[in-house]
Order: C-alpha cells, then structure tokens, then sequence
C-alpha cells in the first residue's frame, strides 16, 4: 500500500538515548497500512514506540486518502427496482492495461406461489407487477405447481412470433407456466442464452393438491466484454447495452478497476396522493 503522511498538532518533540531532544516534523512521519512509521534515519525504536503511542491516542491521524476518480458511470437501462440487482465486475488480466467487464442482473422471486406470480413479475399485455425484471408471465394457468429444476432452456420463438419463452413444468407432463422477456432489445444485444432460468425451493401444497405450494423463481442475464481498454472502453461496453448504459465521468473514460460495483437507488413509480386534513367541529 502507499505511504500517507501524518496529521497532528505539530512537530514531535522526542529524547534520544543520549538524552539529546529532537524534532521530528510531520512530513517526516507516514502511515502504512495502518502502521505508523518514520522516514527520519537512524528511527531508533524508541522512538518508533512513541509514534506508536501518540497515533493509539490519535495525537497523529493519517491524512484523508482522496477517492480514485471514476473510470465509467454505468446506469440501468430500465428505470425501476430491477435495476437495483444489477452488478459490474472487473476482473484484471494479464496485460495491466486490458480488463474484462462482466455485468449481470439477478432478479430472485422467494415464496411465489401460483397466485402470485403475475401480480410480481406482470403479464403480457396485462399488469405491469410489483417487481418487473427481465421476464414477465405469458401463461399461467394455474393447474399445476411447478418442479425444481436448475436449468430450464429456452424456446425460440415460434413461428410468427418474435420472443423466445422459458417454459417451467409442473408436476406430470403439465406446464406451470410460461415465461418471455419483457423487452426484446435489438438482435446485436439480446440473446436468449445470455438469459438462465430456474426454479428451487419447491414446498408442497400444504395438505396435498396440485397447486398452492410455493417456490423460489431465479432469472439471471449476464454478459461479458473482454479486452477493455481506456482507449475502447465505450466500444467495447456498447456490448453490455441490453442491461445497462455506459457514459463518461467528468474527465472522460478510464482503465475501471478490478472490482464488483452494484448498482443502487432504482425504485418503482408511486401514485400521486390528494392532501386532506380534518376540520375540527365547533363544539
């Protein structure tokens, strides 16, 4: 790590072993990982004792470290709460000035039941949901809970059609329901195998039945831009456009560090409310 100069009230007074007084400034003084030493030579180690001390009593602070610059602003395509499970990982290769650039959205639905599952993700041409992600409901007929199961494919789109689906099954050859995606995005940054679906935590129906169980839904999309540079960094994120938008911080783009960044603050639309008050009766 790189070396902080010391803050305090002034220099440090000190007595060598010969009984001599010294002066050590604060420019002469440094914290390293949270350790406090001196560039003063010879640092006898009394003396690096009572630097010790007098930083255990906070006479001596390490200065403030100023934040790195950002390297790219990234925003979540869709306004909303999803955006909220959207996360950017940069992971270092071996040329220091070429990262990879992961981003991926992880929309988990706990505890939903049959009954439920429209209201949350929202339906086809119909409610919007509570929680909108990357699917939505295109079939839900309720006859039958669905299976576990880790890896559900998806279907292309039938013919005349222009959506994929992600069909979940329920118990015997019955069909749970059916999933699509709630925005096609254009054919260079939407494919249907950036998308996986599965379903878990399955509870029975409580005293038997066909539906009435609950289950954990997952859908995750994630894509990855290789060989990012300082140079190309928006050319190359250009590619992540199906989930998020990349602009330049003030002073233009840079190498992003190594590092996972999660998106936050997105929130979903609220109704105007009507101001009211009481009048109070005259009694």
């Amino acid at each position: 790590m790189s070396k902080t100069t010391a803050l305090g009230t002034g220099p440090i007074v000190f007595s060598t072993d010969d009984g001599a007084q010294i002066e050590v400034p604060l420019s002469a003084i440094y914290f390293e990982s949270n350790r406090v030493g001196t560039y003063r030579s010879p640092a006898s180690p009394r003396l690096t004792k009572w630097l010790e001390f007098l930083a255990s009593r906070g006479r001596l602070v390490p200065t403030a470290t100023p934040p790195p610059p950002a390297a790219i602003v990234v925003t979540a395509v869709a306004a909303g709460y999803a955006g909220n499970n959207i996360a950017v990982t940069v992971t270092p290769k071996a040329d220091p000035t070429k990262v990879d650039v992961t981003a991926t959205e992880t929309d988990k639905y706990e505890r939903l039941t049959l009954e439920t599952l429209n209201a949350q993700l929202g339906v086809t041409g119909g409610e919007a949901g509570s929680r909108p992600g990357l699917l939505r409901v295109k079939t839900n007929p309720k006859t039958a809970d669905p299976v576990a199961a880790l890896d559900i494919a998806a279907t292309p789109p039938a013919a005349g059609a222009t959506l994929p689906t992600w069909t979940v099954a329920g118990a015997g050859a019955a069909v749970a329901f059916t999933l699509e995606p709630r925005r096609p995005g254009t054919a260079a940054l939407f494919d249907a195998g950036d998308i996986d679906v599965s379903v878990s935590d399955v509870t029975p129906p409580p005293g038997g039945g066909a539906v009435g169980g609950t289950f954990t839904l997952t859908v995750t999309w994630s894509r990855k831009a290789t060989n990012v540079t300082a140079g190309n960094v928006a050319a190359k994120l250009a590619d992540l456009g199906y989930v998020v938008t990349v602009d330049p911080p003030d002073g233009g783009f840079k190498l992003p560090r190594p590092g996972t960044v999660s998106l936050a603050g997105g929130s979903e639309p609220t109704a105007a409310v009507a101001a009211k008050a009481n009048v109070l009766a005259n009694d």
